[in-house]
């Protein structure tokens, strides 16, 4: 009797989903502009001379919360690795910005700021050099702690991942709106962003 060469079934795959992708846009954004440092490409680190640059320790922590975003998004279909590797991004990302932080508030330069690039003094609209303004880096801070919930598997999750991402959202939308406005109260406030990155 011939043997039986039905096909088997076919794999089934997971459908990527919105986080996923916007967490490998952000991800690639964040070595865009970094690129742009490394190789002193003025276009990727500000789109225009007098706009204000990302700085290096921003395009960084943009790469990183892009891959936290994406493990994020892996974790909630259930990958238990992707709960494991939340640990790094999000401890990086909040030693870097709680350090910067209190380098700001306390209005010591640490040496985090020209830990990878030295920014220009005067550099434009740059508060400080090398360092991003202060509601950059609680919004960082906020995405790293999110990680940090989601891989302790805190209680009410899902509750802290909609008000981590509405608080980001606004922040983001208030800064574009300000943008578009031309109402520099609105931005002003996150002006370690860059346009591109707000939208």
């Amino acid at each position: 009797m011939p043997a039986d060469y039905r096909l088997a079934p076919p794999i089934a795959m997971k459908k990527i989903s919105s986080s996923e992708i916007w967490g490998t846009i952000v991800s690639l954004a964040g070595l865009m502009v970094m690129a742009g440092w490394v190789w002193d490409v003025s276009v990727l680190k500000s789109i225009l001379p007098h706009w204000v640059t990302m700085k290096f320790s921003t395009a960084f922590s943009f790469f990183l919360s892009g891959i936290i975003l994406f493990l994020l998004a892996r974790f909630m279909k259930g990958e238990a690795l992707a709960q494991i590797l939340l640990l790094i991004p999000s401890l990086v990302v909040l030693f870097l910005m709680g350090t910067l932080l209190l380098s700001s508030f306390s209005d010591i330069r640490t040496g985090v700021e020209d830990l990878f690039m030295r920014e220009a003094e005067g550099a434009a609209r740059s508060v400080a050099p090398g360092r991003p303004s202060v509601v950059t880096m609680v919004c960082f801070i906020l995405m790293s702690v999110t990680g940090l919930a989601a891989m302790l598997g805190a209680p009410g999750l899902k509750k802290i991942l909609t008000a981590a991402g509405g608080a980001l959202v606004g922040f983001g939308g208030l800064a574009l709106l300000g943008y578009l406005l031309q109402v520099p109260v609105f931005y002003s406030a996150v002006e370690g962003w860059s346009k591109p990155c707000l939208i």
